[in-house]
């Protein structure tokens, strides 16, 4: 025995094996070929026996084979003719198949999994490689992730779900008993909500990646019961909510911050004080007014709207303080949320018909004045008609005409906007640009002041 040996001199003066096999990459040693695959370890550290199995292991047509991987495209489930393959890295690409579970039962010994462009709908409490480290399904038909939807999966390191169009929900433990867990990519999904304890007992969990999902809702605790070293994320709520210890990727943009809608206990109660005396004071000038004599007056039908304007600023203040109260510190993870509601739509309907009235009154007090300087004479005698009912005439007709420009534009603003762009619900400040319908009506409001302030500076 050791014939193998008697050929170093040969071996030891050439930098590789002709006609022979080479034990190693960084060793003289060479072996007669005969004796690759013999049942007999003749390399110091076996490399002649390893991947033997792989002789009679037949390759399918659609695919490319080598000593540890195998390569597939276009196919059914039904082409693998044999039970099952002994390789560890396996790529699939628009394989159809339905189950995970005839991925492992066709690839038990896999380490490495990439199955992209495929039709499997479903991974949870379904039986895994007893080795497997990779997985990554990508372009697939995944609909979501259950409670302990992957668990008890020691030697799983990284997970990517990726790129699943129909990937729109995850249940809280989802992950669970993963003790080697480093990975977990969700990013291009279509979740909505990121739940409570999404992963329990995977304490080496280093990075989490959420980036281009919409997430609506965060649950105030989604990562509280356990670390993430880093998170790769385009939604800065996510960074609000992690540890302050977390390497987070998504900065709060310069319009808002990771605070609740009103930063501070002492801004919650001005804002609710001031808003509610406000709205208290306009409305008993508003009846004080209705009732006197000084009804009468050329300006009544200005300092009237005046009052109604004051009233309806009020009660969007109202409305602000009210969804701080309901939020609190709970906020951040409700923000979406808020923004998309009727609640904040309804505040926003309260700024654009304040801003409307407002302009009207002022163009209806140029219109006085101009009337006062032209035509004096017909300016005195509009008050004394019907004993101030002109001006309650004039009155309903702006309330209702700055009320129906005010619902068709708040209209307009709903159907471009699913959210308003800001946690303030002001319908003038889209700093994203993100509904020309908002930078319109912004324009026109602008437009509009400095013509009406135009006509009253020419006329003073």
């Amino acid at each position: 025995m050791g014939e193998d040996e008697l050929y170093d001199p040969i071996c030891g003066a050439a930098e590789t094996c002709v006609n022979m096999f080479r034990c190693h990459k960084k060793s003289s040693t060479c072996i007669h070929i005969g004796n690759v695959c013999d049942a007999y370890y003749d390399c110091v550290e076996g490399e002649d026996e390893q991947f033997c199995d792989r002789k009679n292991v037949y390759c399918p047509g659609f695919c490319h084979c080598s000593a540890e991987g195998m390569r597939c495209d276009s196919t059914t489930p039904s082409s693998f003719v044999s039970a099952s393959y002994p390789f560890k890295y396996v790529y699939a690409f628009r394989i159809n198949f339905r189950s995970f579970k005839i991925v492992s039962k066709l690839f038990p010994n896999a380490v490495h999994i990439t199955l992209e462009n495929n039709t499997i709908d479903n991974i949870c409490s379904l039986p895994f490689p007893h080795m497997l480290i990779f997985l990554q399904i990508t372009f697939s038909k995944l609909q979501g992730l259950k409670h302990c939807c992957i668990e008890d999966k020691s030697s799983l390191v990284s997970t990517i779900l990726s790129d699943n169009n129909q990937l729109n929900f995850l249940h809280s433990c989802a992950f669970v008993n993963l003790p080697n867990l480093r990975l977990i990519d969700l990013s291009r999904n279509s979740l909505t909500i990121l739940p409570n304890q999404m992963v329990k007992n995977s304490p080496n969990l280093e990075i989490l990646k959420l980036n281009q999902t919409s997430i609506a809702f965060i649950h105030p605790k989604a990562f509280q019961t356990y670390f993430i070293g880093t998170i790769h994320t385009t939604n800065f709520h996510v960074c609000c909510l992690a540890s302050p210890d977390t390497l987070c990727f998504a900065a709060a943009p310069w319009y808002t911050s990771c605070t609740a809608l009103l930063p501070s206990e002492g801004v919650r109660i001005v804002f609710g004080v001031m808003s509610f005396f406000v709205f208290t004071l306009n409305l008993a000038s508003f009846s004080i007014y209705l009732k006197s004599a000084r009804m009468l007056k050329p300006y009544s039908v200005t300092v009237l709207v005046m009052n109604i304007g004051d009233a309806l600023c009020s009660l969007y203040l109202l409305v602000l303080w009210g969804a701080d109260l309901h939020f609190r510190h709970y906020f951040l993870s409700y923000e979406q949320v808020w923004k998309s509601s009727f609640t904040c739509f309804l505040a926003c309907f309260f700024v654009v018909w304040f801003t409307v009235l407002s302009q009207m009154a002022l163009l209806f007090l140029s219109v006085s004045r101009y009337i006062s300087i032209v035509h004096p004479y017909m300016h005195k005698m509009i008050p004394t008609l019907s004993e101030g009912k002109l001006t309650l005439r004039f009155l309903g007709l702006m309330m209702l005409l700055s009320f129906v420009l005010s619902v068709g534009s708040s209209f307009l603003i709903h159907l471009s906007l699913t959210a308003l762009p800001m946690r303030m619900c002001l319908p003038f400040i889209d700093p994203s640009n993100s509904s020309s319908v908002v930078t319109t009506i912004t324009w026109a409001v602008a437009c509009t002041q400095i013509l009406i302030s135009t006509l009253i500076s020419i006329q003073i």
